[in-house]
C-alpha cells in the first residue's frame, strides 16, 4: 500500500490501484472484525491485482501510444511467464518496493523528472508559487511595486541566486522594489530554462511563463513521465534523442549529453512524430527534399501566384530534371522537393526543390 501511494510520484493515480479499498479491507482484517479466511483471501486478491497492474504500468506505460497515434512504430512487449516469476519472487521475499523500482525506466532523465514531480507536488501542497502581476515590461534597473513578487516567484522555482526549488516565500524576504542585477540574472536563468530570449527583462512572453500555475507544470511532468515509460526502457549506453519541445537533438553516452544540435520540428497540426527505432546509417550534411505536404501547402501556392521570392526566403534550389540531368538554379538560393513549379510564362514543368545544408 505504501508503494501504491508512492505511484503519485510517477504521475499515476493511486486510486487506480484500489488504494482506498485496500486500506478499508486491511483495517477490517487487522481490527479482527473480518478476520475470516474469505476476507483475507479477498484482500490478498485485490492487493495482488493492484500490484501487478502498477508494475505493468510502470514498465510499459498506462496509455497505449498506438491508440493516440496510428503511426506509432515501437512495439511494447514483455515475457509474461518471466513477469509472473518476477512478481512471485518479489511477493515471496517481501521486496515489493524493489520490484516496482526495477519496473521503472532506469534512464536518468526519468529519475530526474520523477524528482521534479515530487518537488512540484510538495510546493503545490504549500500553495505553489506567487503570481507576478501584469503590467508594462519590467526592465533591469526599474523601480516597480511588482518587483518583490517577481523576486519571490523566482526564489520559489530556484532561479534566484542562493535559493532552491520550493524555497519558502520567506526566503525572498527582500522587499526592495529595485530590479537589481541579481534579479536580472535570475530572470535570464528562468528564460533559458523556458527557451525564451534571455534578455533579463520581463515582457509578455516571460510573464506568461512565470504565471503558469504549478498544477499545469505538474500535469506536464505527468505526461512526460508516461511518455518516458513508452520509450526509455532498455536503451543502449549510447543513443540519439530529439527534444521536440526544445528544438534540439542530443547524443547521450552513458549518463552524459556529449553533443547537442538544433533541429527542425513540425508545427501544430503537422507535429513531429514520437517514435523509437534503431539507427543503421548516419548521413552528414545531407540535402533535404521538401516533403509533399509542405510542398503543397507552403511552396506551390505562392509560386502559382507568381511569387518566386518564396524560394529565396526558404533557401531552395530548383533542379531541372529534364533529360536525366539536374541543373540547380543558383540565382534563387540554396535548399530542395519534388513537384511541379510554374515557369515565368505561367506554364508548369517537372522540377525538384532541395534544401542544401
Amino acid at each position: 500500500m505504501t508503494a501504491i501511494a508512492d505511484a503519485e510520484f510517477d504521475g499515476l493515480d493511486p486510486d487506480d490501484y484500489a488504494l482506498v479499498e485496500l486500506r478499508r479491507r486491511r483495517d477490517g482484517v487487522s481490527d479482527g472484525h473480518a478476520a475470516d479466511a474469505a476476507s483475507r483471501a479477498d484482500l490478498d486478491l485485490i492487493a495482488t491485482d493492484a500490484l501487478a497492474r502498477l508494475a505493468y504500468h510502470l514498465y510499459l506505460g498506462k496509455v497505449d501510444p498506438g491508440r493516440l497515434d496510428p503511426h506509432w512504430n515501437f512495439p511494447r512487449t514483455f515475457d509474461r511467464e518471466d513477469a509472473v516469476g518476477v512478481l512471485g519472487r518479489a511477493l515471496d521475499s517481501g521486496r515489493v518496493g524493489l520490484l516496482l523500482d526495477r519496473a521503472r525506466p532506469e534512464q536518468p532523465v526519468y529519475r530526474a523528472m520523477r524528482r521534479l514531480l515530487i518537488e512540484h507536488l510538495e510546493l503545490a501542497g504549500r500553495g505553489g508559487w506567487p503570481k507576478v502581476p501584469g503590467g508594462a515590461t519590467l526592465e533591469p534597473g526599474a523601480v516597480d511595486p511588482r518587483v518583490p513578487a517577481l523576486r519571490a516567484r523566482l526564489a520559489a522555482s530556484g532561479d534566484l541566486e542562493g535559493s532552491a526549488f520550493g524555497a519558502p516565500r520567506s526566503h525572498a524576504s527582500d522587499s526592495s522594489r529595485v530590479f537589481d542585477p541579481t534579479l536580472a540574472r535570475a530572470v535570464a536563468t528562468f528564460q533559458r530554462r523556458h527557451l525564451l530570449d534571455a534578455d533579463g527583462a520581463v515582457g509578455p512572453a516571460t510573464l506568461a511563463a512565470l504565471d503558469v500555475p504549478i498544477e499545469r507544470r505538474i500535469d506536464q511532468l505527468r505526461v512526460n513521465l508516461e511518455r518516458g515509460r513508452w520509450i526509455l526502457q532498455h536503451l543502449p549506453d549510447s543513443f540519439v534523442v530529439t527534444n521536440v519541445a526544445a528544438y534540439e537533438t542530443y547524443l547521450v553516452v552513458g549518463t552524459r549529453r556529449v553533443w547537442t544540435a538544433r533541429c527542425q520540428v513540425g508545427q501544430q497540426g503537422r507535429e513531429t512524430p514520437i517514435f523509437r527505432a534503431d539507427m543503421r546509417t548516419v548521413v552528414f550534411n545531407p540535402t533535404w527534399t521538401v516533403p509533399s505536404g509542405i510542398l503543397a501547402r507552403d511552396i506551390l501556392p505562392p509560386l502559382k501566384r507568381g511569387d518566386l521570392s518564396v524560394l529565396q526566403r526558404k533557401r531552395l534550389d530548383v533542379l531541372d530534371g529534364r533529360a536525366g540531368s539536374s541543373r540547380p538554379n543558383r540565382s534563387i538560393g540554396r535548399a530542395s522537393a519534388r513537384g511541379t513549379v510554374p515557369t515565368r510564362s505561367g506554364r508548369t514543368r517537372g522540377r525538384t526543390m532541395r534544401w542544401v545544408a
